[in-house]
């Protein structure tokens, strides 16, 4: 499953921009296209810093050694469910999201019935508005 084009990560607006400076954000996901996708997205909209995650092992190596201000966590990596980032996330205040092309009604799992999800294919808008309303918090 691939994220939206590259073309559409330049619709980043200046409020983007200005809310997401100075960020750091681990992007949890096993697809190297997709990943590439969403850091292109992220450092366009001024993300100071992206660190990618293929399997949860290295996403839980990352989460040992620094706290980011988001992750985006796919649920399947490489057919291994990411539940185990999602508990050290929850634990830990972490806030994040789901980034799956399951939909809300195929994710059956309790501890994520509460987390924001932007389906695959990723649009850089939802994906950045979706980022905005878990950072405010």
């Amino acid at each position: 499953m691939k994220s939206a084009s590259r073309s559409e990560a330049s619709t980043v607006t200046e409020s983007d921009h200005e809310f997401l400076s100075n960020r750091r954000i681990l992007v949890v996901e096993d697809d190297p296209f997709i990943s590439m996708d969403l850091e292109e997205i992220l450092t366009a909209a001024g993300v100071r810093e992206v660190e990618r995650a293929p399997s949860v092992d290295i996403a839980l190596a990352a989460l040992g050694k620094t706290r980011p201000d988001a992750v985006l966590l796919d649920l399947n990596l490489r057919g291994v469910r990411s539940i185990p980032v999602a508990r050290v996330l929850k634990s830990s205040g972490i806030p994040f999201l789901l980034t799956s092309g399951y939909s809300r009604s195929q994710i059956d799992e309790p501890l994520l019935n509460d987390v924001p999800l932007v389906p695959k294919p990723v649009l850089p808008s939802k994906l950045l508005a979706a980022l905005q309303e878990l950072l405010a918090d």
